[in-house]
């Protein structure tokens, strides 16, 4: 079971395991490092480090206050210079997508490809799901970033709310109507 201290004095659980290019894999909010054993299997050529945050999984409980964003990254980083890496990929789901964008813009140094997959098209289709994780792995093996597409809105907020006029204003115009015939 490793583990490493962090600055404020926390035990912090991790898990380290294969060859190549570090890949810091960052879970969401109440997650853990479990979150990545399905996709670990298909990122050959890494080195896997995904950590347990505080208060989670099997890494110790800090106060209150430190359960924040730039607090878990501040443990990122740490936890790489515990495992002596300078620079790694990032793969992060959910909040760990929101440290990777902190890390981005605070330690942008120490990282050579951030990835940040949406979620919810592997919810809805995983054989999407595991084509856009073999796109993010190919991206980390090649450090360049990876290829973003713009979201699709769903079909419900398609099209312009101002060429669609709302029952209240539908109200309004008839009621106005039927005053100018009177």
């Amino acid at each position: 079971m490793p583990r490493f201290t962090s600055s404020d004095g926390l035990s912090l659980h991790y898990e380290d395991e294969g060859d190549g290019l570090p890949l810091l894999c960052l879970a969401g909010l109440t997650r853990d490092h479990h979150d990545f054993d399905y996709v670990a299997p298909h990122l050959t050529g890494v080195r896997l480090i995904r950590p347990d945050y505080r208060g989670r999984g099997q890494s110790d409980w800090g106060p209150p206050e430190t359960y924040a964003i730039p607090v878990e990254a501040r443990d990122a980083v740490e936890l790489l210079d515990h495992l002596g890496i300078e620079r790694a990929a990032i793969l992060g789901t959910s909040r760990g997508g929101l440290i990777a964008m902190v890390l981005a813009a605070t330690a942008k140094d120490r990282l050579s490809c951030p990835a940040s997959p949406s979620t919810t098209s592997a919810r809805r289709s995983p054989r999407r799901g595991w084509r856009r994780f073999a796109t993010i792995s190919a991206a980390i093996r090649s450090g360049k970033p990876m290829p973003m597409r713009p979201r699709r809105s769903p079909p419900a907020c398609r099209g312009s709310r101002a060429s669609r006029p709302s029952a209240g204003s539908a109200r309004h115009a008839s009621s106005s109507a039927k005053a100018r015939t009177d």
